[in-house]
């Protein structure tokens, strides 16, 4: 804070004090960072800083990641009989995945290796294993979609052998899709659940005969992101106006994921801008110094960008 009401008169104190150098008592020419006004002055404001729990630099240090889990369908379980304490992930490392069924890619091998272990699939014929009945019928067996569409009998097209490495990899892809969204370091989980990974979705239309352009962000709150202060960022860094709409029905647009949530609205072609800003360069291509130094530092495949009809893929300019 200063006493000075105009800014002037404050820079002329300053230059008298020796911090700054002025040319025509408006423009600065020089500033003495050493000086022990600066030096106090960033001494107080780091202090302020600590006892608020804040980041003097302002660099976040944490980063979020998107953690791809599996969970074995039920039908697998019972073909295999796979122990409980294996299919829910029961020794999870995380308290909030422990008991959820959702696997990591070792704990999904722990669980073929249990089978192949117990019903002496592995002979010691190298790196090949044995297939039995049921093994070969989860890797290699068709479901009834895939039974109906064939022709014939396709029962003898089974291998009654396998390397290890393919049996891992198809027993993965049999599995349904599960995800974490996690904060690193420290491992904080913001979201788990069965199915594909949440996205954010921009999307940009025209406005005002195809000449000007609005962008719209949804689901900002599944990767922990603050829609108000991301809208005042973003207005910040890229000198645009920013609306917040609890109810885009109203304007005819998709409902939102949930009630609490909100779109934001930003005047302006910003999806390049937006990605490059969210995932920290990661993705997208923007030139815009406002898109540099982001704090968000999403993963990569997070987010979709849609464009409206008469939208250019890239701004012109």
């Amino acid at each position: 804070m200063t006493k000075w009401k105009k800014f002037g008169a404050f820079l002329y104190e300053q230059a008298s004090l020796g911090v700054v150098a002025v040319k025509d008592n408006q423009i600065i020419t020089a500033v003495d960072k050493k000086h022990i006004s600066l030096k106090v002055a960033r001494k107080q404001r780091r202090k302020e800083l600590d006892d608020g729990g804040g980041d003097f630099s302002g660099k976040k240090t944490t980063k979020t990641a998107l953690v791809t889990l599996s969970v074995i369908p039920s039908r697998i379980v019972s073909v295999l009989s796979l122990p409980p304490t294996l299919v829910s992930a029961a020794e999870a490392k995380s308290n909030e995945r422990r008991g959820t069924g959702l696997l990591t890619k070792p704990e999904v091998r722990a669980c073929l290796e249990w089978y192949i272990t117990e019903n002496d699939c592995d002979d010691g014929a190298g790196d090949d294993i044995r297939l039995d009945g049921n093994l070969c019928d989860v890797l290699y067996g068709k479901s009834k979609k895939e039974r109906l569409a064939s022709t014939g009998d396709s029962r003898n097209d089974f291998p009654t052998r396998a390397t290890r490495k393919d049996a891992h990899e198809r027993f993965l892809s049999r599995l349904d899709d599960g995800y974490a969204i996690v904060e690193m370091p420290g491992n904080r989980v913001i979201a788990m659940s069965r199915g594909k990974p949440p996205k954010i979705i921009v999307e940009v239309t025209t406005l005002r005969g195809r000449s000007k352009f609005l962008t719209f962000i949804r689901n900002l709150e599944e990767y922990d992101i603050n829609p108000t202060a991301f809208a005042n960022d973003v207005s910040r860094r890229f000198a645009t106006a920013a609306t917040i709409d609890s109810d885009p029905t109203i304007n005819g647009r998709a409902a939102l994921k949930k009630r609490s949530w909100v779109e934001v609205s930003f005047q302006g072609h910003l999806a390049e801008e937006l990605r490059v800003l969210l995932t920290g360069g990661a993705e997208g291509r923007s030139g815009h110094g406002g898109a540099k130094d982001g704090n968000y530092k999403l993963p990569k495949g997070c987010i979709d960008v849609k464009m409206k009809k008469g939208v250019p893929a890239k701004r012109k300019g």
